[in-house]
């Protein structure tokens, strides 16, 4: 991604009600060179989209928070910025709410940290190789996912 002409790390948002969870995973992204901004809410993502929604490149969330916002308004909120860039979600087998956002991953509980990391190193990858957003989405649904990846909703 471009900022002003410089490179600059991808910035993600990464939602998640698990304390433990979000530190492991927000640390190996870190480690593999994304800036991460974590919630563990959905009233907290909420608050860091509406403070520097295009400062947030990416977005991570579980579908189910506690509280009153789940990661489908999450979603939401942050499409307002980006509306092509795909959305990564988690989610247990069986959804309260099956739905499908347009071109966005999901990603099967229980994962790996390393299955997160991969993802988002191959979402990066593919906006940097293309600055056309559409071109950069059609090559990435093109490409092999790792097996915990779909791009429809886990039935």
């Amino acid at each position: 991604m471009r900022v002003d002409g410089a490179e600059r790390e991808a910035r993600v948002l990464f939602v998640e009600d698990d304390p433990e969870l979000l530190d492991v995973i927000a640390a190996e992204l870190e480690d593999a060179g994304f800036a991460v901004v974590t919630a563990g809410s959905g009233e907290a993502a909420l608050a860091v989209l509406h403070e520097r929604a295009h400062a947030i490149d990416w977005l991570f969330t579980d579908i189910r928070l506690p509280g009153l916002i789940d990661g489908w308004r999450v979603a939401d909120e942050f499409r307002m910025s980006h509306p092509l860039r795909p959305v990564i979600f988690a989610t247990g087998a069986a959804q309260e709410r099956p739905r499908d956002l347009f071109d966005s991953l999901f990603l099967r509980k229980p994962y790996r940290s390393s299955d997160v990391v991969r993802a988002f190193r191959a979402l990066r990858e593919g906006w940097r190789a293309c600055p056309d957003e559409y071109e950069a989405l059609r090559r990435l649904k093109a490409a092999p996912l790792a097996s915990s990846l779909s791009w429809q909703p886990v039935p």
